[in-house]
C-alpha cells in the first residue's frame, strides 16, 4: 500500500507520504462500511489537515500550479515565466485571505493589489483559455477515431487541465502552449 500513489481531487496522493512519513492509518481516510477501502473523506477533509500547516509549503500538493507559474514545465519544453512569479509573489499572497486561511483565488483577490479593471482583465483570461479548452476538446471529440488520449499533443493538453487556474497561474504561458497544441492537433 505504501507504495501506491494515485489521483485524489485532482492531486497526487502519495500513501507514503501519509503513511510512513505522518504515522496516519488506514482508517483516517479510508471505511470498510460499504466496500473494503472506500474513501470517508471529502476534498475539504484534506485541505482542512493541509492548508492548516504553516511548515506546508504549497508546492508538496500543487507542483504542477507551480510548474506552470514558473514556466517551466518540463513536458512542454519551454520556458516563460509569470510575470508575478518574477516578482516574487507566492501561493500565500493570492490564496490566503486576511482570516490566514487558504482560498480558491477569484478576481476579487486580486483588487487587494490591483486596480478594479484588473478585475476584468482576469476574467478575460479566464474566458480566452476556456475559449481555448473548449476548442481542444471538441476538436478531440470530433476526431476521436483518429487522435488517441496518448496522442502527446493530448497528453499536453490534459496536464494543463489538471492547473485549474483558467489562465491566472500564468495566462501567457498557458495561452500560448495551448493555441500551441491546438496547431498540432489540427496537423496531425
Amino acid at each position: 500500500i505504501e507504495d501506491i500513489s494515485l489521483d485524489v481531487y485532482g492531486l497526487t496522493f502519495s500513501h507514503s507520504v501519509h503513511i510512513l512519513n505522518n504515522g496516519q492509518s488506514c482508517y483516517d481516510c479510508h471505511s470498510n462500511q460499504t466496500s473494503h477501502g472506500e474513501l470517508k473523506l471529502v476534498k475539504s477533509d484534506c485541505i482542512s489537515c493541509h492548508h492548516s500547516q504553516e511548515t506546508n509549503e504549497c508546492y508538496d500538493c500543487h507542483d504542477l500550479q507551480r510548474e506552470i507559474y514558473e514556466g517551466s514545465l518540463t513536458s512542454l519544453d519551454t520556458s516563460m515565466p509569470d510575470i508575478m512569479f518574477d516578482e516574487d509573489v507566492s501561493c500565500r499572497d493570492c490564496h490566503e485571505n486576511e482570516n490566514g486561511e487558504i482560498s480558491r483565488e477569484t478576481a476579487d483577490n486580486c483588487i487587494d493589489c490591483h486596480d478594479e479593471s484588473y478585475e476584468a482583465e482576469i476574467e478575460e483570461w479566464q474566458t480566452e483559455t476556456q475559449i481555448l479548452i473548449d476548442s481542444i476538446e471538441r476538436y478531440i471529440k470530433l476526431n476521436r477515431d483518429s487522435i488517441s488520449e496518448e496522442n502527446s499533443a493530448v497528453v499536453k493538453f490534459r496536464q494543463l487541465q489538471k492547473d485549474g487556474s483558467s489562465g491566472v497561474h500564468n495566462y501567457e504561458f498557458i495561452s500560448e502552449r495551448l493555441k500551441s497544441i491546438l496547431q498540432e492537433l489540427s496537423l496531425k
